[in-house]
């Protein structure tokens, strides 16, 4: 993606303007310098020249803060209508931060409800997620790389074949999550998260050595009475319990 992929039509042309102007400034003001300093006949065109090029520059600032104004308007106008439309839409694959936020870190999206969304495949890498609802999102094949997902309620998501390496789930709510080979052995922190009999872990995940640093983190939700003390804190591909149908 180019630096310019984020600008619209009229910002481009404000962006030309300004290095149209600023270049013929500091060539006027060159002019004016070599002028000042060569034969008499020529000093008397310095003082034109400066004011030319500072002329220019002034201009050259001006389209600057004119385009610095328009993204900005542009962006406190995108936003409400893409916040709208996410939390509206019940399906949006390869779901994705647009650039218009990037510069607010990725936060504004931590109180939008995503429960019950079909999100697969959605690339949601380093966002902070902090105490997000994604409850029973479908989050398959999703990439989180490094996403920050502290507290967020991910009861009942499918995160079937997702990428979770160095992502933080510290105390997240995991009961009955599914993780059926998603890469979890490389994640940075279960620590505090909450998982039940329902939870369904890769393969060996929570008796792993390899992976024990993890696990062990992991606490199993009260009130499982029934449900016998190895699976209180969830199932391990492919023992899990089979998952309701969606809208069941």
């Amino acid at each position: 993606m180019g630096p310019l992929s984020g600008l619209d039509h009229r910002q481009r042309q404000l962006l030309v303007v300004f290095a149209v102007l600023a270049a013929l400034g500091a060539v006027s003001l060159f002019i004016s310098f070599w002028t000042a300093r060569g034969a008499s006949t020529n000093k008397d065109w310095s003082g034109p020249w400066a004011g030319l090029g500072s002329g220019l520059l002034t201009g050259a600032i001006v389209s600057v803060g004119l385009l610095i104004f328009q993204i900005q308007l542009t962006r406190d106008s995108e936003e409400p209508t893409w916040r709208a439309n996410v939390q509206a839409a019940d399906s949006i694959p390869g779901f994705s931060i647009p650039t218009f936020l990037s510069h607010k870190g990725y936060r504004p999206i931590n109180n939008i409800n995503f429960s019950g969304k079909d999100l697969h495949d959605a690339n949601l890498n380093g966002v902070h997620l902090e105490g997000v609802e994604m409850r029973d999102t479908n989050l398959r094949g999703a990439t989180l790389v490094g996403t920050h997902l502290e507290g967020a309620d991910l009861v009942a998501a499918n995160l079937e074949g997702a990428d979770l390496k160095g992502a933080y789930l510290t105390n997240a709510r995991l009961q009955g999550a599914n993780f059926r080979t998603a890469d979890i052995e490389h994640a940075a922190s279960f620590a505090g998260a909450v998982a039940s009999d329902k939870t369904c872990w890769t393969q060996a995940f929570l008796v792993s050595p390899d992976t024990k640093s993890l696990s062990e983190g992991i606490v199993a939700n009260p009130g499982q009475t029934k449900v016998a003390p190895q699976f209180q804190r969830g199932r391990m591909d492919p023992n899990c319990l089979p998952r309701p149908a969606p809208g069941s």
